[in-house]
């Protein structure tokens, strides 16, 4: 509470810490507490305490002799690795404050910074010596000078040598300036060294801790990131150049290295979350966030898919030393903003109106920082540091207060709350901009009368630069690439915008002045500065445009067009890249968005980007033609089908369906595919070679009933050794046409019969052409490692250890159920079928919460159908059995069995509110996609369904999305074939009760309950029907309800009794 001081003062605590007062003299006391103990790691090299100590002693008494002056600014330019820690070090031991400048910097900035430092040394490599600027300096490249340091003692330098004092300059970080150039933040010793024993008194460190250093050393987070480790003993692990950004190298890094405490900013910790899924890295402990405001859904996220680790949110400015507030995380709160807490010792934190006096609790005021954290101001700019920091009014001590900008109110349990900015000032990634210099820069281009640059959030909450332009009269408007192209000299690709609006005028208040909020949003007003849109050329390329287009949130990309051009950016890269990953594709080199940037030219770069050395291991596997599912299904129901019902149009006549058949027939090499049972040995497969026909059956009846004709349709058995494993049947009845295909399950599956209406439609449609796409028979060549039985045993003990027998089935009336494959089979009278819809209100509101909450749509609708099978079933930890479509890129077009089961654990815990289950559910749908490929038979004996009942699971509920596009492409008038669903069999495995949602060109959602009528009557499924809705009807109207009282009265007591 703050009651001990005056509303909207801080309430600081007091603390007088012991020990060294220079940043370098406390790694120097733990060298002597721990010489032999690994203090760094990096890319496979390790350095003791005492090497590590000695090497940076041997820099600073060779800077020593170079250094002119007390208080001297040394600049460092060097990528991340050893020599940048031990020229950190040595620095500060030579007696010199350091400057941090990262080589990726565009020159102009650079050289801005060097100016404005008057740092007269810059240590670097030579292989970056010839990037520097010109200077009124000396370039010291290490790897030159590596003799001639060497040499140099290696023993402490003491304080008479330095002449350091606590309150001396311990580094200057620039950050964004308004006028144009950037601005450089002087801290000093002790404003770091009370943050650091601070966070040590806090979160202690210790001997078996490592820390992990990513965050670019331009940024102060980096200050605690590589001091704090060495300090206390622990290990600091140095992350490569750029591998920051790549969030599948961390992964690796922290699970290599045995991380426990790592810093995101809360945008790349969403990154990280979606790539790690719910595989926690056991050595991690503590995760800090900084930099921009967490959200309360990313924050319960992290909390409930990392459990264990404790999250904890960071405030603090640049212009002081690092953070000044604190928070902890706590998982079951649901506040509206994550505080960003209470001030961190010696710390005081004021919440002031515009006369500077204290606002009272709950009010909003502009967020002062006072004590020792803060800084001296900038450096060689007295006005600025005048109109930003000044005495503190509150302090009889001549100390200043700074000026954040920021606007924040007291909450009454004494934590401080962020409300945002007062000014032009923006964040991005924990990054901060000022929109100034952006603006200045634009202004000084070609044909640019006017500029303004603001921040919006788009459709997912991602945050986005745009940049608003006033082009001089007569002047034609310059092209996007060739703004980005200028800016990018001058600026960091951070602060080049994501997109660019040109307008005749801007708005203004009513005083005169820019009117920022009134500016259009992107929007209303957005258009195409490219050609005219071409159609991908490939599955490969429709893959990377929709992923484009689902991330960007821009419709119609193209085989040409850019993703930087479209609005991409850096983070928005990394989510593609991982997003890929859900698709089984493992690009090396995260960032090669940068070097490939189109459609076209990036899925060039995934087909080549194979290593040589993996080309070589494919040579090594053995070579197969046929899956292990499809061995399965031979051995234990070789008779499976999957039926297709199609409407035809009265246009087309049997001759014509015939022929368009064949075409999509031969297309397909999966129709060339046989097989050979024989008891002494494996199933066998045999690939032909040559065209294939078949001929139209046809019925005709005036008075007959469809679903009786299928049914006796699909008693027909198939030759396994003859091809193609299909009866197609033409069938006239009550004055309509139908087409029906029964067809091989061990030739097709689910998402086949999508490709199969789509490519008839396209074939009586000259306008439309068919997608190329990868062949089954290539797929099984290609898939020979996923496919291995060295992956296969990889694959199932993971399944094994989550699946671990701690799950249930739901038993919906308490029955055993009878193992008996008569009674599952889709076309027994005991499989029965009800359909249901989804209203366009209702698809819609899941739509928005799913982008608001990151996640799939797909999740939150298996979310609502698990709560409704654990309030029927009356257990709250079960397995809902669902599909993935195990086609990689390349193959999305391709007919074949390529289909694998995913079981989908859900526990519902008493404490869980709807969001934590939504977050939970969406975590176990990616880990299961990543981990699908495990062969069925497999999956269903860890499950507990024996190898003979392979098609009547254990598990019986089962949830499918049918998202496949089936003629999606082709509007409804030029559609000639329309599949039907409620006669059609795509389910792949069977169930006592489904759910199958179809994706359509309708508003609505189509809903087809399929259900063993053995053990359901027709009214019990509608019970669920409703049940279902209603969920889905609750989990987006609030999200913060506890999942008990979401299940509490779902059915009455007798429906299921």
């Amino acid at each position: 509470m703050i009651a001990s001081s005056p509303p909207g003062l801080s309430n600081t605590e007091t603390v007088k810490y012991e020990g060294s007062e220079l940043i370098h003299q406390l790694f120097e006391d733990q060298v002597t507490i721990t010489p032999e103990a690994t203090a760094l790691i990096f890319e496979g090299t390790v350095l003791s305490y005492q090497e590590l100590n000695e090497s940076a002693n041997q820099l600073a008494n060779f800077l020593k002799s170079m250094v002119p002056a007390e208080e001297s600014l040394i600049a460092i330019y060097l990528n991340r690795s050893v020599d940048m820690v031990v020229a950190l070090l040595g620095t500060l031991k030579a007696g010199a404050a350091y400057v941090p400048i990262d080589p990726s910097l565009p020159q102009l900035r650079i050289k801005q910074m060097l100016e404005d430092s008057k740092a007269k040394i810059v240590i670097t490599i030579s292989a970056l010596e010839n990037e520097l600027p010109s200077f009124d300096g000396i370039p010291i490249a290490l790897d030159k000078r590596k003799e001639i340091i060497s040499n140099e003692s290696m023993n402490n330098l003491t304080d008479s040598n330095t002449g350091l004092t606590s309150r001396s300059l311990a580094y200057v970080i620039f950050t964004s300036g308004s006028t144009g150039r950037p601005k450089g933040a002087m801290n000093e010793h002790r404003s770091v060294v009370n943050r650091l024993k601070w966070m040590q008194a806090t979160f202690p460190l210790g001997k078996d801790d490592t820390i992990i250093q990513k965050t670019p050393f331009s940024f102060d987070v980096s200050v605690w990131e590589f001091f704090w480790p060495l300090m206390y003993g622990a290990r600091l692990v140095v992350a490569r150049p750029e591998g920051h950004q790549d969030p599948r190298y961390l992964t690796d890094l922290v699970n290599e290295e045995n991380v426990s405490v790592i810093h995101f900013v809360p945008s790349m910790l969403k990154i990280y979350l979606d790539y790690v899924g719910f595989d926690k890295p056991s050595s991690l402990k503590r995760i800090f966030c900084s930099g921009e405001e967490l959200s309360t859904t990313l924050k319960n996220r992290c909390l409930a898919q990392l459990k264990g680790v404790n999250l904890h949110n960071l405030y603090g400015p640049t212009e002081a030393a690092i953070d000044v507030t604190y928070w902890d995380c706590i998982e079951a709160s649901h506040e509206l903003r994550v505080p960003i807490g209470r001030p961190i010792s010696n710390v005081k934190i004021y919440i002031l109106d515009n006369l500077l006096n204290p606002v009272a609790v709950g009010e909003s005021g502009e967020i002062y920082i006072g004590g020792v954290a803060v800084g001296r101001g900038y450096i060689n700019n007295k006005s600025l540091t005048e109109k930003y920091f000044f005495q503190d009014p509150f302090s009889n001590e001549r100390a200043n207060i700074y000026k954040t900008g920021d606007i924040g109110k007291w909450k009454v349990d004494g934590n401080i709350e962020y409300l945002g900015r007062n000014d032009n000032q923006l964040k991005i990634r924990g990054l901060r901009i000022e929109a100034g210099e952006i603006e200045e820069h634009i202004k000084c281009l070609p044909t640019i009368k006017d500029a303004a640059v603001i921040v919006r959030n788009d459709s997912t909450e991602q945050k986005k630069l745009i940049a608003y332009l006033i082009i001089e009269e007569k002047q034609q408007r310059p092209l996007d690439k060739d703004l980005r192209k200028s800016l990018a000299t001058k600026l960091p690709d951070y602060m080049i915008p994501n997109l660019f609006m040109v307008l005749s005028k801007f708005p203004l208040t009513s005083s005169g002045k820019l009117d920022r909020k009134s500016l259009a949003t992107p929007k209303d007003s957005i258009h195409r500065l490219t050609q005219d849109v071409v159609d991908p050329k490939s599955d490969l390329e429709g893959l990377i445009a929709m992923l484009w287009s689902d991330i960007l949130k821009v419709s119609d990309v193209g085989h040409g067009d850019n993703f930087f051009a479209l609005g991409g950016d850096s983070l928005s890269a990394l989510g593609f890249e991982v997003a890929l990953r859900q698709h089984n594709i493992y690009v090396q080199n995260f960032g090669a968005i940068y070097l490939n940037q189109t459609v076209e030219t990036y899925a060039a770069f995934i087909k080549e980007s194979m290593s040589d050395e993996q080309q070589q291991e494919k040579k090594l596997l053995p070579k197969i033609n046929i899956t292990p599912n499809q061995v399965a299904s031979l051995k234990f129901d070789p008779q499976t089908y999957t039926s297709l019902v199609i409407e035809v149009s009265n246009k087309i006549g049997v001759e014509e369906i015939e022929r368009i058949l064949n075409v999509v027939i031969n297309r397909h090499s999966s129709f060339q595919q046989s097989f050979i049972l024989d008891e002494e040995a494996e199933p066998r497969s045999h690939w032909g070679k040559d065209k294939l026909y078949v001929s139209l059956a046809c019925t005709s009846e005036e008075k007959g009933n469809l679903e009786s004709i299928i049914h006796s349709l699909n008693t027909i058995p198939f030759n396994l050794s003859s091809q193609p494993l299909i009866f197609p049947t033409y069938i006239s009845i009550l004055n309509q046409t139908f087409l029906h295909l029964k067809i091989s399950h061990l030739i097709t599956d689910g998402w086949s019969l999508g490709v199969i209406v789509t490519e008839l439609n396209a074939l009586c449609n000259t306008n439309k052409d068919l997608v190329k796409s990868g062949q089954f028979n290539e797929y099984i060549h290609e898939s020979r490692a996923t496919l291995s039985d060295q992956n296969q045993a990889k694959l199932r003990k993971h399944w094994e250890e989550k699946l671990n027998n701690s799950f249930d089935f739901p038993k919906y009336f308490g029955k055993s159920r009878q193992h008996d494959h008569t009674l599952s089979l889709p076309n027994s009278s005991y499989c029965k079928q009800k359909q249901s819809n989804i209203n366009t209100t209702l698809k819609q509101a899941v739509k928005i919460l799913a982008k608001k909450m990151h996640i799939s749509e797909y999740a939150v609708y298996l979310t609502a159908y698990g709560l409704m099978v654990s309030a029927a079933s009356r257990i709250d930890k079960f397995i809902v059995m669902t599909i993935d479509s195990g086609r990689p890129p390349g193959f999305l077009g391709a007919i074949g069995y390529f289909m694998n089961v995913m079981p989908i654990p859900i526990k519902l815990a008493p404490t869980f509110s709807l969001e934590q289950l939504l977050n939970t559910i969406w975590g176990q749908l990616t880990d299961a996609r990543v981990n699908s490929p495990l062969a069925n038979d497999a999956l269903y004996s860890i499950l507990g369904s024996p190898p003979t009942d392979l098609y009547s699971s254990a598990c019986n509920a089962f949830f499918q999305i049918h998202d496949y596009a089936v003629d999606n492409n082709i509007s409804s008038e030029d559609r000639s074939f329309k599949s039907v669903p409620q006669f059609s069999i795509p389910i792949d495995l069977i169930e006592d009760v489904g759910l199958d949602i179809y994706w359509n060109q309708t508003d609505n959602l189509d809903c087809y309950w399929s259900y063993s009528a053995d053990l359901f009557t027709e009214f019990q499924i509608s019970s669920l029907i409703t049940a279902f809705n209603t969920v889905l009807l609750q989990i987006t109207t609030t999200q913060e309800t506890n999942v008990m009282d979401v299940l509490e009265n779902l059915f009455d007591t007798e429906v299921f009794e």
